[in-house]
This record gives C-alpha cells, sequence and structure tokens, in this order.
C-alpha cells in the first residue's frame, strides 16, 4: 500500500514540476519578447 502511494505521489509531483517547467518558459518567453520591444521603440 506504502509503495503505491509512494509511486502515486512521485507521479504527481513530475507531472506538477513539468507543468510549472512549461508555464515558467512561456512566462520568460513573453518577458524576452517585450524586452525585446521596449528596446526597439523606446
Amino acid at each position: 500500500m506504502k509503495q503505491m502511494f509512494k509511486g502515486t505521489l512521485e507521479k504527481l509531483l513530475k507531472a506538477e514540476s513539468f507543468r510549472l517547467s512549461s508555464a515558467f518558459s512561456r512566462w520568460e518567453q513573453s518577458w524576452q519578447q517585450s524586452e525585446r520591444e521596449k528596446s526597439q521603440n523606446p
């Protein structure tokens, strides 16, 4: 029982970290884009 719970927890953590990293990369892209736009038209 404990082993099963541990496996489920690990799956959840992996999914969550994947979700977070993809959200972070999206945020980073939009941030870089706005920085570029700022430098183009001061």
